[in-house]
């Protein structure tokens, strides 16, 4: 029903009303705005409510019913991030994540490995926790300019390669014109030398 995902999650549950859609989407829409959230507010507010907003619940429709699961409130032991990693390693191989070069697939895996991340920290310390999500919004925010910037780079690169490629073209048949008219005039030369009288 849902798709795996490395962050730990509880057990999925049937939403018992349909509202439960409207108030996930809310908590997302909170969450975009939760960044610039001053100290008391985020002092005041509870680790569940914090979970929800900032990994709100994955919503699911199965016959015709709605689920719903929320990720888990329980503190990280040592165990667990020794299998989140093997959990990671795993999922590269499984999917085919590329080694080199951008690769969405690897991204998306180090995306819910750092969300994981974040879930542990909040429940530790909501604090850290807020800031680790500010810190790997700033991240996305960067890769997504260096990623733009690449493809721009990448593109005006072939651009010139387009344009140098018709220039050598070009020059080619000139060149080809110019060794033709060389040869014309050699020949007139050559006419004319012997025509001259000695």
């Amino acid at each position: 029903m849902f798709p795996t995902t490395l962050v730990a999650c509880k057990s999925p549950r049937k939403a018992a009303h349909h509202s439960m859609k409207e108030d996930v989407e809310a908590k997302r829409k909170k969450a975009a705005k939760l960044i610039p959230i001053n100290t008391d507010e985020l002092i005041s507010m509870e680790t569940r409510d914090m979970l929800d907003v900032l990994l709100p619940p994955r919503i699911a429709e199965r016959d015709g019913h709605y689920w719903y699961q929320c990720v888990s409130r329980a503190p990280a032991t040592p165990t667990d991030l020794l299998h989140l990693q093997e959990k990671l390693d795993e999922e590269l191989l499984r999917q085919g994540a590329r080694e080199i070069g951008i690769c969405p697939i690897r991204s998306d895996l180090y995306e819910q490995c750092f969300e994981e991340l974040i879930r542990q920290e909040i429940v530790c310390c909501p604090e850290r926790g807020r800031l680790l999500r500010m810190i790997h919004l700033e991240s996305k925010l960067s890769l997504s300019s260096a990623i733009n910037g690449y493809e721009s780079a990448l593109g005006y690169g072939i651009q010139k390669k387009l344009t140098a490629s018709k220039q050598v073209a070009h020059l080619s048949a000139e060149v080809t014109k110019l060794l033709s008219r060389l040869s014309e005039l050699e020949s007139i030369q050559q006419d004319l030398e012997r025509k001259m009288p000695r």
